[in-house]
Protein backbone atom coordinates (compact mmCIF):
# COMPACT_ATOMS: atom_id res chain seq x y z
CA UNK A 1 0.00 0.00 0.00
CA UNK A 2 1.35 3.30 -0.86
CA UNK A 3 0.80 6.11 1.62
CA UNK A 4 1.08 9.82 -0.43
CA UNK A 5 3.28 12.17 0.88
CA UNK A 6 1.79 15.37 2.56
CA UNK A 7 3.07 18.68 1.71
CA UNK A 8 1.95 21.64 4.10
CA UNK A 9 4.13 24.55 2.26
CA UNK A 10 2.72 27.75 3.89
CA UNK A 11 2.56 30.76 1.92
CA UNK A 12 3.22 34.40 2.78
CA UNK A 13 1.76 36.90 5.47
CA UNK A 14 2.03 39.31 2.47
CA UNK A 15 -0.64 42.05 1.17
CA UNK A 16 2.41 44.65 1.31
CA UNK A 17 2.40 44.51 -2.66
CA UNK A 18 -1.14 45.20 -2.87
CA UNK A 19 -2.91 48.73 -3.55
CA UNK A 20 -2.53 51.58 -1.28
CA UNK A 21 -5.94 52.51 -1.40
CA UNK A 22 -6.80 49.15 -0.76
CA UNK A 23 -4.97 48.94 2.36
CA UNK A 24 -6.13 52.75 4.19
CA UNK A 25 -9.02 51.49 5.89
CA UNK A 26 -7.07 48.74 7.65
CA UNK A 27 -5.95 49.05 11.51
CA UNK A 28 -2.22 48.88 11.15
CA UNK A 29 -0.04 47.58 13.69
CA UNK A 30 1.89 50.78 15.59
CA UNK A 31 3.79 49.60 18.03
CA UNK A 32 3.36 53.00 20.15
CA UNK A 33 -0.20 52.10 20.56
CA UNK A 34 0.02 48.20 20.14
CA UNK A 35 2.91 46.94 21.27
CA UNK A 36 2.50 44.34 24.59
CA UNK A 37 4.49 46.61 26.59
CA UNK A 38 1.93 49.78 25.85
CA UNK A 39 -1.15 48.15 26.06
CA UNK A 40 -0.76 44.43 27.65
CA UNK A 41 -3.02 42.20 27.63
CA UNK A 42 -5.55 40.47 25.36
CA UNK A 43 -6.84 42.84 22.51
CA UNK A 44 -10.28 42.50 20.84
CA UNK A 45 -10.07 43.22 17.34
CA UNK A 46 -12.94 42.89 14.22
CA UNK A 47 -12.52 41.51 10.63
CA UNK A 48 -15.10 44.13 9.72
CA UNK A 49 -14.74 47.14 11.93
CA UNK A 50 -11.21 47.12 12.30
CA UNK A 51 -9.51 45.24 8.83
CA UNK A 52 -12.38 46.42 6.19
CA UNK A 53 -13.83 43.13 5.58
CA UNK A 54 -17.17 42.91 3.76
CA UNK A 55 -18.61 39.48 4.30
CA UNK A 56 -21.86 39.94 1.57
CA UNK A 57 -21.10 36.76 -0.44
CA UNK A 58 -19.17 39.00 -3.38
CA UNK A 59 -15.87 38.80 -4.71
CA UNK A 60 -15.51 43.11 -4.26
CA UNK A 61 -12.51 43.21 -6.05
CA UNK A 62 -11.39 46.14 -8.55
CA UNK A 63 -11.64 44.70 -12.25
CA UNK A 64 -8.36 42.07 -13.30
CA UNK A 65 -7.48 42.01 -9.45
CA UNK A 66 -5.85 38.65 -8.58
CA UNK A 67 -7.49 39.16 -4.92
CA UNK A 68 -10.60 39.75 -3.44
CA UNK A 69 -10.83 42.23 -0.84
CA UNK A 70 -12.07 40.08 1.85
CA UNK A 71 -8.99 37.96 1.47
CA UNK A 72 -6.88 41.15 2.08
CA UNK A 73 -8.96 41.59 4.90
CA UNK A 74 -7.67 38.29 6.55
CA UNK A 75 -4.33 38.94 5.61
CA UNK A 76 -4.42 42.68 7.46
CA UNK A 77 -5.68 41.01 10.22
CA UNK A 78 -2.74 38.42 10.28
CA UNK A 79 0.34 41.35 9.83
CA UNK A 80 -1.50 43.03 12.89
CA UNK A 81 -1.61 39.77 14.77
CA UNK A 82 2.05 38.65 13.79
CA UNK A 83 3.41 42.24 14.54
CA UNK A 84 2.16 42.23 17.59
CA UNK A 85 3.41 38.37 18.44
CA UNK A 86 -0.11 37.36 19.30
CA UNK A 87 -2.13 38.10 22.59
CA UNK A 88 -5.70 38.96 19.69
CA UNK A 89 -8.32 37.54 20.03
CA UNK A 90 -9.85 38.33 16.16
CA UNK A 91 -13.66 38.51 15.70
CA UNK A 92 -15.38 37.38 12.59
CA UNK A 93 -18.94 38.18 12.28
CA UNK A 94 -21.22 36.19 10.52
CA UNK A 95 -21.46 36.45 6.57
CA UNK A 96 -19.73 34.93 3.54
CA UNK A 97 -16.48 36.09 3.28
CA UNK A 98 -15.34 35.44 -0.81
CA UNK A 99 -11.24 34.66 -0.48
CA UNK A 100 -8.67 33.52 -2.60
CA UNK A 101 -5.25 34.94 -3.96
CA UNK A 102 -3.45 33.51 -6.78
CA UNK A 103 -1.15 35.20 -8.97
CA UNK A 104 0.53 34.03 -12.11
CA UNK A 105 4.53 33.53 -11.59
CA UNK A 106 5.72 32.08 -14.81
CA UNK A 107 7.27 29.36 -13.38
CA UNK A 108 9.49 31.27 -11.04
CA UNK A 109 10.62 30.71 -7.56
CA UNK A 110 7.65 31.61 -5.31
CA UNK A 111 7.39 34.87 -2.86
CA UNK A 112 8.27 32.67 0.17
CA UNK A 113 11.77 32.70 -1.13
CA UNK A 114 11.91 35.83 1.23
CA UNK A 115 11.41 34.19 4.26
CA UNK A 116 14.20 31.50 3.60
CA UNK A 117 12.15 28.57 1.35
CA UNK A 118 10.41 28.86 -1.68
CA UNK A 119 9.56 26.88 -4.51
CA UNK A 120 9.03 27.37 -8.49
CA UNK A 121 5.02 27.87 -9.71
CA UNK A 122 3.32 28.85 -12.79
CA UNK A 123 0.75 30.14 -10.14
CA UNK A 124 1.13 31.51 -6.75
CA UNK A 125 -1.15 30.54 -4.37
CA UNK A 126 -1.58 32.50 -0.84
CA UNK A 127 -2.38 31.72 2.76
CA UNK A 128 -6.16 33.39 3.62
CA UNK A 129 -4.62 33.79 7.52
CA UNK A 130 -0.94 32.99 8.27
CA UNK A 131 -0.04 33.06 12.06
CA UNK A 132 4.00 32.99 12.32
CA UNK A 133 5.07 32.22 16.33
CA UNK A 134 2.32 34.07 17.84
CA UNK A 135 1.01 33.34 21.05
CA UNK A 136 -2.47 33.45 22.74
CA UNK A 137 -4.70 33.87 19.78
CA UNK A 138 -8.47 33.05 19.68
CA UNK A 139 -10.02 33.59 16.06
CA UNK A 140 -14.29 33.21 16.62
CA UNK A 141 -16.83 33.01 14.66
CA UNK A 142 -20.00 34.72 15.40
CA UNK A 143 -22.61 32.77 14.75
CA UNK A 144 -26.09 34.39 12.67
CA UNK A 145 -29.10 34.49 15.25
CA UNK A 146 -30.31 30.68 13.45
CA UNK A 147 -27.00 29.11 14.95
CA UNK A 148 -24.80 29.46 11.54
CA UNK A 149 -21.49 30.09 10.92
CA UNK A 150 -19.58 32.57 9.25
CA UNK A 151 -17.94 31.41 6.06
CA UNK A 152 -14.92 31.28 3.83
CA UNK A 153 -15.66 30.42 0.61
CA UNK A 154 -12.71 30.49 -2.21
CA UNK A 155 -14.04 32.62 -5.54
CA UNK A 156 -15.17 30.31 -8.58
CA UNK A 157 -12.16 30.09 -11.29
CA UNK A 158 -9.27 29.04 -8.96
CA UNK A 159 -6.05 27.35 -10.70
CA UNK A 160 -5.43 23.65 -9.57
CA UNK A 161 -3.08 21.21 -11.44
CA UNK A 162 -0.43 22.06 -13.71
CA UNK A 163 -0.30 24.85 -16.12
CA UNK A 164 2.66 25.28 -18.42
CA UNK A 165 5.08 28.77 -17.64
CA UNK A 166 4.49 30.98 -20.46
CA UNK A 167 1.05 32.20 -20.33
CA UNK A 168 -0.01 29.72 -17.40
CA UNK A 169 -2.34 27.88 -20.19
CA UNK A 170 -3.41 24.84 -18.64
CA UNK A 171 -1.11 21.74 -19.50
CA UNK A 172 -3.67 18.81 -20.17
CA UNK A 173 -1.93 16.78 -23.06
CA UNK A 174 -1.38 13.92 -20.46
CA UNK A 175 -1.82 13.07 -17.03
CA UNK A 176 1.45 13.22 -14.65
CA UNK A 177 1.98 10.58 -12.87
CA UNK A 178 5.05 12.50 -11.32
CA UNK A 179 6.58 11.79 -7.89
CA UNK A 180 4.65 12.60 -4.93
CA UNK A 181 8.27 15.01 -4.07
CA UNK A 182 7.11 18.31 -4.83
CA UNK A 183 11.01 19.33 -5.27
CA UNK A 184 12.50 16.88 -7.14
CA UNK A 185 9.19 16.18 -10.03
CA UNK A 186 9.85 17.64 -13.55
CA UNK A 187 6.58 18.92 -13.76
CA UNK A 188 7.43 21.35 -10.81
CA UNK A 189 7.26 24.85 -12.97
CA UNK A 190 4.08 24.07 -13.58
CA UNK A 191 2.33 23.84 -10.75
CA UNK A 192 -0.80 25.92 -9.66
CA UNK A 193 -1.71 26.43 -6.01
CA UNK A 194 -3.95 28.01 -4.06
CA UNK A 195 -2.50 27.81 -0.78
CA UNK A 196 -3.65 27.08 2.73
CA UNK A 197 -6.41 28.81 4.56
CA UNK A 198 -5.60 29.13 8.05
CA UNK A 199 -1.94 28.59 8.87
CA UNK A 200 -0.67 28.22 11.99
CA UNK A 201 3.59 27.95 12.36
CA UNK A 202 5.55 27.64 15.45
CA UNK A 203 2.59 29.11 17.59
CA UNK A 204 1.02 28.52 20.83
CA UNK A 205 -2.52 28.87 22.34
CA UNK A 206 -4.46 29.45 19.31
CA UNK A 207 -7.72 28.78 19.66
CA UNK A 208 -10.12 28.30 15.98
CA UNK A 209 -13.57 28.39 16.53
CA UNK A 210 -17.00 28.53 15.16
CA UNK A 211 -16.07 28.98 11.09
CA UNK A 212 -16.93 27.21 7.64
CA UNK A 213 -14.15 26.80 5.11
CA UNK A 214 -15.69 25.96 1.26
CA UNK A 215 -12.81 25.49 -0.78
CA UNK A 216 -15.68 25.56 -4.14
CA UNK A 217 -13.68 22.38 -5.87
CA UNK A 218 -16.21 22.31 -8.28
CA UNK A 219 -15.45 25.74 -9.75
CA UNK A 220 -11.52 24.83 -10.14
CA UNK A 221 -10.13 25.66 -13.40
CA UNK A 222 -8.04 22.12 -13.73
CA UNK A 223 -4.78 21.87 -15.02
CA UNK A 224 -2.88 18.56 -15.70
CA UNK A 225 -3.33 15.84 -13.35
CA UNK A 226 -0.14 15.48 -10.82
CA UNK A 227 -0.16 12.24 -8.35
CA UNK A 228 -1.91 9.11 -8.41
CA UNK A 229 -4.93 8.73 -7.51
CA UNK A 230 -9.10 8.49 -9.18
CA UNK A 231 -8.65 12.17 -10.35
CA UNK A 232 -5.15 13.56 -8.70
CA UNK A 233 -4.31 17.57 -8.15
CA UNK A 234 -1.25 17.01 -5.56
CA UNK A 235 -1.21 20.88 -5.12
CA UNK A 236 -1.46 23.45 -1.73
CA UNK A 237 -5.15 23.87 -0.88
CA UNK A 238 -5.73 22.54 2.63
CA UNK A 239 -8.04 23.64 5.45
CA UNK A 240 -6.13 23.98 8.52
CA UNK A 241 -2.47 23.22 8.26
CA UNK A 242 -0.77 22.97 11.84
CA UNK A 243 3.08 23.17 11.95
CA UNK A 244 5.57 23.07 14.71
CA UNK A 245 2.81 24.43 17.38
CA UNK A 246 1.60 23.68 20.57
CA UNK A 247 -1.82 23.84 22.42
CA UNK A 248 -4.24 24.53 19.38
CA UNK A 249 -7.79 24.02 19.71
CA UNK A 250 -9.74 23.49 16.71
CA UNK A 251 -13.67 23.44 18.08
CA UNK A 252 -16.78 23.57 15.87
CA UNK A 253 -15.32 23.84 12.54
CA UNK A 254 -16.62 22.82 8.85
CA UNK A 255 -14.20 22.01 5.87
CA UNK A 256 -15.24 21.19 2.94
CA UNK A 257 -14.58 20.71 -0.78
CA UNK A 258 -11.02 21.47 -0.56
CA UNK A 259 -8.07 20.53 -2.90
CA UNK A 260 -5.99 18.99 -0.48
CA UNK A 261 -6.63 17.87 3.16
CA UNK A 262 -9.07 19.38 5.80
CA UNK A 263 -6.77 19.14 8.25
CA UNK A 264 -2.88 18.58 8.70
CA UNK A 265 -0.56 18.59 11.65
CA UNK A 266 3.20 18.27 10.87
CA UNK A 267 6.57 19.75 12.18
CA UNK A 268 8.53 22.69 9.94
CA UNK A 269 11.94 20.90 10.05
CA UNK A 270 14.94 22.57 10.71
CA UNK A 271 15.26 22.26 14.56
CA UNK A 272 11.64 23.50 15.42
CA UNK A 273 9.74 21.66 17.69
CA UNK A 274 7.20 19.20 16.89
CA UNK A 275 3.49 19.80 17.26
CA UNK A 276 2.12 19.15 20.79
CA UNK A 277 -1.13 19.03 22.70
CA UNK A 278 -3.72 19.40 19.78
CA UNK A 279 -7.63 19.37 20.05
CA UNK A 280 -10.30 18.32 17.08
CA UNK A 281 -13.62 18.72 18.80
CA UNK A 282 -17.19 19.19 16.98
CA UNK A 283 -15.47 19.12 13.68
CA UNK A 284 -17.30 18.41 10.16
CA UNK A 285 -14.23 17.43 7.41
CA UNK A 286 -16.15 16.51 4.15
CA UNK A 287 -15.38 15.79 0.35
CA UNK A 288 -11.85 16.98 0.45
CA UNK A 289 -9.35 16.03 -2.58
CA UNK A 290 -6.87 13.76 -0.02
CA UNK A 291 -7.46 13.28 3.18
CA UNK A 292 -9.92 14.57 6.19
CA UNK A 293 -6.66 14.82 8.60
CA UNK A 294 -3.27 13.92 7.83
CA UNK A 295 -1.37 13.17 11.23
CA UNK A 296 2.28 13.01 10.10
CA UNK A 297 4.42 14.31 13.01
CA UNK A 298 3.51 15.65 16.75
CA UNK A 299 2.27 14.14 20.31
CA UNK A 300 -0.95 14.62 22.51
CA UNK A 301 -3.87 14.59 19.64
CA UNK A 302 -7.13 14.47 20.80
CA UNK A 303 -10.25 14.51 18.72
CA UNK A 304 -13.95 14.37 19.86
CA UNK A 305 -17.41 14.06 18.12
CA UNK A 306 -15.65 14.67 14.91
CA UNK A 307 -16.86 13.16 11.43
CA UNK A 308 -14.09 12.54 8.40
CA UNK A 309 -16.08 11.81 5.61
CA UNK A 310 -16.49 11.82 1.47
CA UNK A 311 -12.29 11.86 0.89
CA UNK A 312 -11.72 11.96 -2.60
CA UNK A 313 -15.37 12.05 -3.36
CA UNK A 314 -15.60 15.32 -5.15
CA UNK A 315 -14.03 16.67 -8.44
CA UNK A 316 -10.38 16.02 -7.44
CA UNK A 317 -9.40 12.36 -5.79
CA UNK A 318 -6.13 11.91 -4.67
CA UNK A 319 -4.03 9.22 -2.86
CA UNK A 320 -4.70 7.92 0.15
CA UNK A 321 -8.17 9.73 -0.16
CA UNK A 322 -8.17 8.51 3.39
CA UNK A 323 -10.88 10.15 6.60
CA UNK A 324 -7.32 9.87 8.54
CA UNK A 325 -4.55 9.66 6.95
CA UNK A 326 -1.52 8.67 10.44
CA UNK A 327 1.75 8.78 9.43
CA UNK A 328 5.19 9.88 10.20
CA UNK A 329 6.56 12.58 7.56
CA UNK A 330 9.60 14.36 9.82
CA UNK A 331 13.10 14.49 9.96
CA UNK A 332 13.62 14.07 13.49
CA UNK A 333 12.56 10.26 14.90
CA UNK A 334 11.49 11.81 17.77
CA UNK A 335 8.78 13.60 16.04
CA UNK A 336 6.56 10.73 14.69
CA UNK A 337 2.80 10.62 15.91
CA UNK A 338 2.60 9.30 19.25
CA UNK A 339 -0.08 9.59 21.98
CA UNK A 340 -3.53 9.80 20.21
CA UNK A 341 -7.31 9.82 21.20
CA UNK A 342 -10.62 9.61 19.05
CA UNK A 343 -13.56 9.72 20.97
CA UNK A 344 -16.86 9.29 19.29
CA UNK A 345 -15.96 10.19 15.60
CA UNK A 346 -17.01 8.81 12.71
CA UNK A 347 -15.15 7.74 9.46
CA UNK A 348 -17.23 7.12 6.54
CA UNK A 349 -17.60 6.66 2.78
CA UNK A 350 -14.03 8.19 1.76
CA UNK A 351 -12.49 7.03 -1.39
CA UNK A 352 -10.02 4.65 -0.26
CA UNK A 353 -9.61 4.21 3.65
CA UNK A 354 -11.35 5.24 6.57
CA UNK A 355 -7.84 4.91 8.74
CA UNK A 356 -4.65 4.73 7.00
CA UNK A 357 -1.90 3.99 9.26
CA UNK A 358 0.99 3.61 7.40
CA UNK A 359 4.91 3.29 8.47
CA UNK A 360 7.40 5.72 6.71
CA UNK A 361 11.28 5.37 7.09
CA UNK A 362 14.14 7.37 7.50
CA UNK A 363 17.78 6.22 7.11
CA UNK A 364 16.47 2.89 6.82
CA UNK A 365 15.12 3.10 10.33
CA UNK A 366 10.94 2.77 10.54
CA UNK A 367 9.07 5.44 11.91
CA UNK A 368 5.93 3.66 12.80
CA UNK A 369 3.09 5.94 14.77
CA UNK A 370 2.07 4.91 17.98
CA UNK A 371 0.03 4.66 21.34
CA UNK A 372 -3.08 5.55 19.09
CA UNK A 373 -6.36 5.00 21.05
CA UNK A 374 -10.35 4.71 19.56
CA UNK A 375 -13.33 4.72 21.40
CA UNK A 376 -16.71 4.49 20.70
CA UNK A 377 -16.29 5.50 16.67
CA UNK A 378 -17.06 4.00 13.87
CA UNK A 379 -15.19 3.38 10.97
CA UNK A 380 -17.22 2.80 6.92
CA UNK A 381 -15.16 1.07 4.35
CA UNK A 382 -17.48 1.73 1.60
CA UNK A 383 -15.47 1.54 -1.32
CA UNK A 384 -12.35 0.17 -0.20
CA UNK A 385 -11.22 -1.97 2.96
CA UNK A 386 -12.48 0.09 5.90
CA UNK A 387 -8.58 0.26 7.71
CA UNK A 388 -5.29 -0.58 6.60
CA UNK A 389 -2.91 -0.82 10.27
CA UNK A 390 0.15 -1.31 9.60
CA UNK A 391 1.67 1.02 12.49
CA UNK A 392 1.93 -0.79 16.22
CA UNK A 393 0.21 0.11 19.60
CA UNK A 394 -3.01 1.08 18.44
CA UNK A 395 -6.02 0.21 20.69
CA UNK A 396 -9.66 -0.30 19.53
CA UNK A 397 -12.23 0.01 22.39
CA UNK A 398 -16.32 -0.46 22.04
CA UNK A 399 -15.92 0.59 18.38
CA UNK A 400 -17.78 -0.65 14.57
CA UNK A 401 -16.41 -1.26 11.46
CA UNK A 402 -18.16 -1.71 8.51
CA UNK A 403 -16.12 -3.56 5.93
CA UNK A 404 -13.07 -5.51 5.47
CA UNK A 405 -10.01 -4.49 7.95
CA UNK A 406 -6.44 -5.16 6.58
CA UNK A 407 -4.16 -5.67 9.08
CA UNK A 408 0.01 -5.69 8.68
CA UNK A 409 1.29 -4.57 12.41
CA UNK A 410 4.59 -7.06 12.92
CA UNK A 411 4.85 -6.10 16.38
CA UNK A 412 7.74 -7.67 17.82
CA UNK A 413 6.38 -7.50 21.40
CA UNK A 414 2.70 -8.18 23.02
CA UNK A 415 2.35 -4.50 24.68
CA UNK A 416 2.70 -3.48 20.52
CA UNK A 417 0.47 -5.05 19.30
CA UNK A 418 -2.82 -3.99 17.82
CA UNK A 419 -6.02 -4.65 20.50
CA UNK A 420 -9.69 -4.38 19.70
CA UNK A 421 -11.84 -4.89 22.83
CA UNK A 422 -15.91 -5.34 22.54
CA UNK A 423 -15.75 -3.60 18.93
CA UNK A 424 -18.31 -4.74 16.00
CA UNK A 425 -17.57 -6.07 13.19
CA UNK A 426 -20.21 -6.31 10.01
CA UNK A 427 -20.05 -6.12 6.22
CA UNK A 428 -23.41 -4.27 5.68
CA UNK A 429 -23.82 -0.63 6.86
CA UNK A 430 -27.54 0.75 7.07
CA UNK A 431 -28.14 -1.75 4.22
CA UNK A 432 -25.34 -1.08 1.78
CA UNK A 433 -23.01 -3.80 1.37
CA UNK A 434 -19.65 -3.05 1.39
CA UNK A 435 -16.15 -4.17 -0.37
CA UNK A 436 -14.38 -6.87 0.61
CA UNK A 437 -13.76 -10.83 0.63
CA UNK A 438 -13.59 -10.93 4.73
CA UNK A 439 -14.14 -8.89 7.57
CA UNK A 440 -10.50 -9.45 8.63
CA UNK A 441 -7.74 -9.95 6.50
CA UNK A 442 -4.38 -11.13 8.57
CA UNK A 443 -1.15 -10.62 6.40
CA UNK A 444 1.33 -11.38 8.92
CA UNK A 445 0.15 -9.02 11.60
CA UNK A 446 1.75 -10.96 14.91
CA UNK A 447 -0.09 -10.56 18.14
CA UNK A 448 -2.95 -8.57 17.41
CA UNK A 449 -5.76 -9.00 19.73
CA UNK A 450 -9.76 -9.65 19.43
CA UNK A 451 -11.11 -9.42 23.16
CA UNK A 452 -15.04 -10.11 23.37
CA UNK A 453 -15.94 -7.99 19.56
CA UNK A 454 -18.68 -9.67 17.44
CA UNK A 455 -18.46 -10.45 13.77
CA UNK A 456 -21.49 -10.73 11.93
CA UNK A 457 -20.92 -11.20 7.97
CA UNK A 458 -23.70 -11.45 5.13
CA UNK A 459 -22.61 -13.56 2.36
CA UNK A 460 -18.87 -13.13 3.35
CA UNK A 461 -16.65 -15.48 5.07
CA UNK A 462 -15.51 -13.33 8.40
CA UNK A 463 -11.29 -14.13 8.14
CA UNK A 464 -8.24 -15.05 6.56
CA UNK A 465 -5.66 -15.55 8.59
CA UNK A 466 -2.71 -15.50 5.94
CA UNK A 467 0.30 -16.37 8.85
CA UNK A 468 2.31 -18.14 6.27
CA UNK A 469 5.44 -16.54 7.11
CA UNK A 470 4.66 -17.19 11.33
CA UNK A 471 6.80 -20.59 12.30
CA UNK A 472 4.04 -22.76 13.56
CA UNK A 473 3.96 -23.22 17.56
CA UNK A 474 5.54 -20.14 17.96
CA UNK A 475 1.98 -19.39 19.50
CA UNK A 476 3.48 -15.75 21.69
CA UNK A 477 3.30 -14.41 18.23
CA UNK A 478 -0.24 -15.79 17.08
CA UNK A 479 -2.86 -13.35 16.89
CA UNK A 480 -5.40 -13.60 20.03
CA UNK A 481 -9.30 -14.44 19.76
CA UNK A 482 -10.99 -14.34 22.85
CA UNK A 483 -14.78 -14.89 24.12
CA UNK A 484 -15.54 -13.32 20.81
CA UNK A 485 -18.75 -14.45 18.26
CA UNK A 486 -18.77 -14.90 14.73
CA UNK A 487 -21.70 -15.42 13.35
CA UNK A 488 -21.12 -16.38 9.25
CA UNK A 489 -24.53 -16.15 7.33
CA UNK A 490 -23.35 -17.79 4.05
CA UNK A 491 -25.86 -19.50 1.67
CA UNK A 492 -23.37 -20.71 -0.92
CA UNK A 493 -20.04 -20.47 -1.90
CA UNK A 494 -19.26 -19.97 -5.50
CA UNK A 495 -16.22 -18.50 -6.33
CA UNK A 496 -13.44 -21.75 -6.51
CA UNK A 497 -11.68 -20.76 -3.07
CA UNK A 498 -11.81 -22.19 0.15
CA UNK A 499 -14.72 -23.67 1.05
CA UNK A 500 -14.78 -22.19 4.08
CA UNK A 501 -16.19 -19.29 6.23
CA UNK A 502 -13.26 -18.09 7.43
CA UNK A 503 -9.34 -19.54 7.28
CA UNK A 504 -7.84 -19.29 10.92
CA UNK A 505 -3.99 -20.59 10.35
CA UNK A 506 -1.30 -19.48 12.71
CA UNK A 507 -3.67 -18.06 15.00
CA UNK A 508 -5.16 -18.57 19.06
CA UNK A 509 -8.62 -19.18 20.46
CA UNK A 510 -10.36 -18.81 23.56
CA UNK A 511 -13.64 -19.13 24.84
CA UNK A 512 -15.70 -18.30 21.05
CA UNK A 513 -19.00 -19.25 19.51
CA UNK A 514 -18.74 -20.36 15.90
CA UNK A 515 -21.78 -19.91 13.78
CA UNK A 516 -21.93 -21.50 10.11
CA UNK A 517 -23.52 -22.98 7.24
CA UNK A 518 -23.10 -26.67 8.17
CA UNK A 519 -22.02 -26.35 4.53
CA UNK A 520 -18.64 -24.30 5.17
CA UNK A 521 -17.12 -24.67 8.43
CA UNK A 522 -14.61 -22.52 10.16
CA UNK A 523 -11.05 -24.07 9.31
CA UNK A 524 -9.09 -23.36 12.45
CA UNK A 525 -6.83 -26.99 11.94
CA UNK A 526 -3.84 -26.81 14.67
CA UNK A 527 -2.25 -29.58 12.86
CA UNK A 528 0.85 -27.67 11.88
CA UNK A 529 0.88 -29.77 9.20
CA UNK A 530 -1.85 -27.20 7.39
CA UNK A 531 -2.76 -24.71 9.66
CA UNK A 532 -1.09 -24.78 12.87
CA UNK A 533 -3.82 -22.78 14.91
CA UNK A 534 -4.05 -23.18 18.77
CA UNK A 535 -7.07 -24.15 20.31
CA UNK A 536 -6.67 -22.52 24.03
CA UNK A 537 -10.44 -24.51 24.97
CA UNK A 538 -14.11 -23.52 25.88
CA UNK A 539 -14.51 -22.91 21.83
CA UNK A 540 -18.10 -23.52 20.58
CA UNK A 541 -19.07 -24.35 16.89
CA UNK A 542 -22.45 -24.25 16.47
CA UNK A 543 -23.35 -25.31 12.62
CA UNK A 544 -26.93 -23.75 10.93
CA UNK A 545 -29.27 -25.02 8.59
CA UNK A 546 -29.20 -23.21 5.37
CA UNK A 547 -33.17 -22.20 5.81
CA UNK A 548 -31.78 -20.35 9.57
CA UNK A 549 -29.49 -18.31 7.19
CA UNK A 550 -31.96 -17.46 5.14
CA UNK A 551 -34.23 -16.29 7.78
CA UNK A 552 -31.19 -14.62 9.18
CA UNK A 553 -30.58 -12.68 6.22
CA UNK A 554 -33.95 -11.73 5.44
CA UNK A 555 -34.02 -9.69 9.03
Amino acid sequence: MRYALFFCFLFSISGLSELAAQKSNYLVYDPSLHSLRVKPGIITLDLKKDFAAVGNGRENSEENSTTTSDHLAFEAAADFINARGGYVRLLIPYGTYVVGKQVFNGGRINHFKKYGWGENASFDGFEVLLLLKAKNVSIEGLLSKSGLKPKLQYKAGMRFGLFEIAKGQANVTKAEAGTTNLYLDKTGLQRAHIGNTFAFMACSDIVLRNIEVNGNAASFMLGGKFGRGKNPYENYHTGICISSCSSVQLLDITLYDLGLDGIAIKDMGNGYSSSDNILIKNCLVTRNGRNGLSWLSGRNLKVINSEFSEMGRGSVSTEPAAGIDIESETVDLENVPVLGSFYNCIIKNNQWLALAAGVASLNGKKMPSKKINFMNCVFVGTYNSVADIESDEYAFDSCSFYGQLYLRNNSAREKDATAFTNCNFSNVYKGKRMTGMFLVANVGARRTRFKKCSFLGFDQRIFDMDNTTFVCGDYKSYPVYEDCIFRCYLTEITDGWFKTSGLGGKTSYKGNTFYYNALYPFFNDTYCGNMGAQDLGGNKYIPLKKEEIIAALKK
